[in-house]
């Protein structure tokens, strides 16, 4: 699966995809109180998400509106697809 993160107003907009680049899903992450949440359902019951903790990834990275993809699974990155 790959992954990519945009600044939204209230957070965040990470997006799911499969390894054709289709999309799968689309969290939304939201900053309230101090802290991140996600509505992806394991951030509905957790205190923390897989979606919350790649945030810091993509920061270190400056991936953030980059465009780029990130495999969660081999921690590597794709670069972004200009048409």
């Amino acid at each position: 699966m790959f992954y990519n993160l945009k600044n939204t107003p209230d957070g965040y907009r990470m997006v799911k995809f499969d390894r054709y680049l289709n999309i799968e899903a689309i969290y939304q992450i939201t900053y309230r109180r101090g802290r991140h949440y996600c509505d992806c359902p394991q951030g509905q019951k957790s205190s923390t998400c897989k979606h919350r903790d790649m945030i810091p990834v993509f920061a270190q990275h400056k991936a953030i509106d980059s465009g780029k993809f990130y495999c969660a699974e081999t921690k590597t990155w794709e670069p972004r697809i200009v048409e």
